[in-house]
């Protein structure tokens, strides 16, 4: 007869604590990664939008990491520029899956705003979700120095990447 030095209790709890922390947590948020372009009548061709959603329970819950690329400003002195942007905020959805996030600086500084809704696809139809919006962004001293001068605005329609 062999005798072991350990008790079965011992070893069957450390099997226990191994499976559970093999197995991922039933409740784990997934990230969907998200890239769109500008819409409207007269948009910004060269404009570029990506973001991340965070969803859990097939439900989106926040949206972060935005960043816009070549959003074309106008300003207040017939002076048009394009500029980057990264929006460091995070923003949260709603019951109704609206969102808005909205970063300000007194000028010279800036103020950022975007807003808009998640859309699931239709039942039957392989489509990827969508994500459409609104963004304006505001830079510079206006004319006094309690305004901005120079305003870059567009619609934008993202989907899901990958």
């Amino acid at each position: 007869m062999i005798k072991t030095t350990s008790s079965p209790r011992w070893l069957a709890a450390g099997v226990a604590v191994a499976a559970f922390l093999a197995v991922p947590a039933a409740g784990s948020a997934k990230v969907l990664h998200f890239k769109g372009r500008a819409t409207g009548p007269k948009h910004d061709t060269n404009m570029r939008i990506t973001f991340d959603i965070r969803a859990s329970k097939g439900k989106p819950r926040t949206i972060s990491n935005v960043h816009i690329t070549k959003l074309d400003y106008r300003c207040e002195n017939d002076y048009a520029t394009e500029r980057d942007l990264q929006i460091s905020g995070k923003g949260h959805f709603n019951k109704r899956k609206r969102f808005e996030i909205t970063e300000k600086e007194l000028p010279p500084g800036f103020f950022n705003d975007i807003y808009g809704r998640f859309l699931y696809p239709k039942k039957g139809v392989r489509k990827k979700p969508t994500v459409k919006g609104f963004l304006s962004s505001e830079f510079g001293y206006g004319r006094t120095r309690s305004t901005y001068n120079c305003l870059g605005a567009e619609s934008f329609i993202a989907t899901r990447r990958g």
